[in-house]
């Protein structure tokens, strides 16, 4: 395949989530697709089943045909990368190697989005040749704890990440020993998102420790249900996002009428208290219209707004006395 011909056009691919090869003496290989699209952008991988597809991840081809070596992706801005799911394990371990591959070609990749990882992806990666991995990288996003290991990952990598999302999220990873890559990498974020539960406990102290430049925070209201703790103190924190399905869902999780309002003090309380001086704007996002309708909302909202802080939507719209 020649990179002169409609490939060039290519600015975005999606992979399939099946194998697609039927022909065996001429199988179709994801770094033929990928050297003949020399200005793609966006690359989507999804969950990939079937077991007959390790063809198609194949790197070892003839050496006048193109390899995964050969191909410089400077165009590649955009990565979502999304395991195969227990059946297609198999397979999976020859597009793992491709993936670390693409990272280490790809000096211009601006977002990534890595999804279910089975084990840290550079682990037994050679590095020759490429000191900085992903150098222009300014959002990572992670799904499923076992792609946060750091094995492989080098100080000075990542130089210009600054906002990283997480789903779901275990406190423990900050605990002191534990091979996150949140120690090496987490003083130089500003802006994190939790889009589902936090799980490991109700204190999020040692995360604002170790975050201790960040400015903006989101996360899913009563996971956990925030601890107040007078010995936390964090400089830079300036818009929390708070995120709920609804009141039911809470409602729902908790089995209480009650204790989802007890969840709402808590955490406006938690944001309110003078831990965090800088703090300006609490961003509600979610179904908060029966919640702001309440009654029992209004003492909450002018918490907020005596501590001097401005509560909104998203669109910046202030959220009205009700």
């Amino acid at each position: 395949m020649r990179s002169e011909g409609y490939g060039r056009y290519v600015r975005r691919l999606e992979l399939p989530s099946r194998p697609i090869n039927h022909d065996a003496m001429n199988p179709i290989r994801f770094v033929d697709i990928l050297a003949c699209c020399p200005y793609l952008r966006v690359l989507v991988k999804p969950a990939f089943y079937g077991n007959k597809g390790s063809d198609f991840w194949s790197n070892h081809i003839p050496a006048e045909q193109p390899q995964i070596n050969d191909v410089v992706l400077t165009s590649l801005k955009r990565l979502d990368w999304t395991s195969c799911g227990y059946k297609g394990q198999d397979t999976f371990l020859g597009s793992h190697s491709v993936l670390s591959s693409i990272i280490l070609r790809s000096p211009n990749l601006r977002y990534v989005s890595l999804s279910w990882l089975p084990g840290p992806i550079f682990k037994d990666v050679d590095r020759t040749g490429y000191p900085v991995l992903l150098p222009s990288l300014k959002t990572l996003n992670f799904e499923g704890d076992p792609g946060l290991n750091h094995r492989g990952i080098q100080n000075g990598d990542f130089p210009n990440l600054t906002h990283l999302v997480l789903r779901p999220f275990d406190l423990h990873a900050l605990l002191p020993g534990n091979s996150s890559i949140l120690h090496m990498i987490g003083p130089q974020l500003r802006t994190v998102e939790f889009h589902e539960d936090l799980r490991g406990g109700d204190h999020l102290d040692p995360f604002f420790k170790l975050f201790s430049k960040l400015q903006e925070f989101a996360f899913h209201v009563g996971f956990p249900a925030l601890q107040s703790s007078p010995l936390l103190q964090h400089f830079e924190l300036k818009a929390v996002h708070l995120q709920i399905e609804s009141i039911n869902h809470l409602r729902e999780t908790y089995e209480a009428e009650d204790l989802s309002w007890e969840m709402f003090g808590k955490t406006f309380a938690f944001f309110s208290a003078h831990a965090f001086p800088a703090l300006q704007h609490i961003i509600l996002h979610g179904e908060w219209d029966s919640v702001v309708h309440d009654g029992q909302f209004r003492s909450l909202r002018q918490f907020v707004l005596d501590r001097g802080c401005s509560l909104e939507y998203p669109d910046g719209t202030p959220v009205p006395v009700r």
